[in-house]
């Protein structure tokens, strides 16, 4: 799909670097990166959507710590009379709203809410939140760097997981399509990591939609180029001169049964 994508490409060439709303994120992450002595390298669009679930993973952890040292001020005065059990149960009612609020994925113990973090961790967040009292633990706060594990550990699961605000639109076992609206450009992500952009107009006439979208997600997801042109040429989400280009391109390469010449 090379060439097909080349011609998606010509017409809008956006990436994160184009978009003033995604630098001043890049800036964003940086600084909250720098604040706990993380790695911070984003080059390319891979490597931003990568570090904004990173970061989403970040606001997660710090939230359920707000939780719950809010959860141990409003009870000062009766915490110290409190046993373990009764204080995480206290403090767990309160995390209630903060987890609806969080994206997740179900792990093999626990919800998986900072992705970065073992399974264990993890369940210690979801289900012994008052844990984090003890010293051992309670340094994770601020120090951490050395728990962080690479997110390809949780598989392409997780990037559908809603750690970014993009539109999940097809996916299997193996690879997952999903639509990022300030670049106007659909993704194909696999289980190798290899991320490919199938731009669309840059100026779309009507705001994307799923239903809009999935004939070209389904056809993305079986490599079926045949399927994808027709889907663009009938989508009013890509420009009238990237259409000539699609439409020479299908006569020059495709018979009319549509297999390759």
């Amino acid at each position: 799909m090379n060439k097909l994508i080349a011609i998606l490409r010509k017409a809008n060439g956006l990436t994160f670097k184009n978009s003033s709303e995604d630098q001043a994120f890049v800036k964003t992450m940086k600084t909250k990166f720098d604040e706990y002595r993380l790695p911070f390298s984003v080059n390319d669009d891979f490597s931003y959507f990568r570090t904004r679930i990173l970061y989403r993973g970040i606001q997660t952890k710090e939230n359920f710590e707000k939780s719950f040292d809010a959860t141990r001020n409003q009870l000062f005065e009766m915490w110290e009379s409190l046993n373990f059990q009764e204080r995480n149960r206290l403090a767990n009612l309160d995390l209630e709203s903060i987890k609806s609020e969080s994206p997740g994925m179900v792990g093999q113990e626990s919800m998986i809410w900072i992705p970065f973090f073992d399974d264990l961790l993890n369940s210690l967040y979801d289900r012994q939140i008052a844990i984090f009292e003890l010293p051992q633990y309670f340094k994770l706060y601020r120090q951490f760097a050395d728990k962080v594990l690479p997110l390809e550990n949780r598989g392409i699961a997780l990037w559908s997981s809603g750690f970014v605000d993009w539109m999940n639109i097809s996916q299997n076992e193996n690879r997952l399509v999903f639509f990022y609206e300030p670049m106007h450009c659909l993704f194909s992500l696999d289980d190798q990591f290899r991320l490919v952009a199938f731009p669309l107009s840059k100026t779309p006439q009507n705001k994307a939609t799923r239903e809009g979208l999935l004939r070209m997600g389904e056809a993305i997801l079986r490599d079926d180029e045949v399927g994808l042109i027709r889907a663009l040429l009938d989508s009013n989400l890509v420009d009238a001169k990237t259409k000539v280009r699609i439409g020479e391109y299908l006569k020059k390469n495709y018979a009319a049964e549509g297999k390759k010449k």
